[in-house]
């Protein structure tokens, strides 16, 4: 996919678009590609130091998408990979596939098409049938699951983090999302940072992937394990839908409105609004105007569909969760936590994804 960004492409293209994007043969010597690789392999080596906060954040969302893989799972074969091997692997990475663009800028409709077929030609790939394109898909999971991935890491900090479905990409659930998140962060972080003071990061957060919409908290502790943690923030989360529900009419009309200033927001660059068309047109079918729609969808929320959104995520028994839960490997906890399962690659060969 690609978004081109176009000031007037027709002086761009008045020599031929096929030249402009026509690709580029070179060669790397064995000194160069040695130290490439060696940089490659320094990085992949080093990602099991990263923040506590962030390897939980990756393990999650690898379990949630059916391609997502860890950074360090490369490692072998980059250690491994020759020139030759990037270079018949280069040869063949864009042989066929699907051109997704954006013409967006000072250009009329038919200088746009123009633009587009001249670079589909420069392309030169073939296309390929829609069944043959690699395309996002999420972890099927039933009503009350919740699935856990536990482990030992190295550093001097623990990490918990969990992520409650709250449902498919409808403007209501999209403006309930925002609502909610405005309402949970502040409790939680107050209760978790500031009184019990059991992490320098703690906090919460929307989390949109495709057609889904959710909400996770996140708390990386030097003093407590994993579990520790996860039972004294399950033990607030619990209590967050009577708080919505208790709410007064001021402020409830005050969520609302921070978040109705949030949706009309405007890009304030031609990048951003090409990223809002890009994504409207392709990663959401050509759903237009999905701020107009959460904005309707806002007004007529109520705290009541809010709270029984947020009390029905968080339902053992109704629930869909993902959670991931880190613990130093220098002090493991007494009792370690089950886990979902012991080969995370084996297990997703063996669940639904859509």
């Amino acid at each position: 996919m690609a978004i081109l960004e176009v000031q007037d492409l027709r002086a761009r293209y008045a020599k031929g678009g096929r030249e402009i994007l026509k690709g580029i043969s070179f060669s790397v010597d064995a000194e160069r590609y040695a130290a490439l690789q060696e940089q490659a392999v320094r990085a992949l080596s080093s990602y099991a130091q990263t923040e506590a906060r962030q390897l939980a954040r990756d393990r999650r969302e690898a379990m949630q998408r059916e391609f997502r893989f860890l950074p360090d799972q490369t490692l072998p074969r980059v250690k491994s990979a020759g020139w030759p091997d990037v270079q018949r692997f280069g040869a063949r990475l864009l042989e066929r596939g699907k051109l997704e663009l954006l013409i967006h800028g000072h250009l009329a409709p038919e200088g746009a098409v123009a633009a587009a077929r001249a670079v589909a030609a420069s392309v030169g790939a073939r296309p390929a049938q829609a069944g043959d394109l690699v395309r996002r898909r999420n972890l099927v999971m039933s009503p009350g699951e919740h699935v856990v991935d536990a482990g030992l890491i190295q550093g001097v900090n623990t990490a918990w983090s969990t992520e409650y479905r709250l449902g498919t990409d409808s403007p209501r659930v999209r403006a309930a999302a925002l609502v909610l998140n405005a309402f949970v962060s502040p409790p939680f972080y107050n209760e978790m940072r500031t009184r019990q003071q059991l992490g320098y990061i703690v906090g919460s957060g929307p989390t949109t992937s495709l057609r889904e919409r959710g909400l996770v908290f996140v708390i990386q502790s030097s003093t407590h394990n994993a579990d520790d943690v996860r039972q004294r923030a399950e033990t607030v989360i619990a209590g967050l839908p009577a708080a919505l529900a208790a709410l007064g009419n001021a402020e409830w009309a005050t969520l609302k409105a921070g978040v109705r200033s949030q949706l009309e927001e405007k890009p304030t660059s031609i990048a951003e609004r090409a990223d809002r068309l890009f994504n409207e047109a392709y990663l959401y079918g050509g759903e237009w105007g999905r701020a107009q729609a959460s904005l309707a969808a806002l007004e007529a929320l109520t705290q009541a569909e809010a709270s029984a959104l947020l009390a029905e995520a968080i339902d053992p028994a109704k629930g869909q969760r993902r959670s991931v839960l880190l613990d130093r490997a220098a002090q493991p906890p007494a009792t370690p936590v089950a886990a979902s399962f012991t080969d995370r690659e084996a297990w997703k060969r063996g669940r639904q994804y859509r």
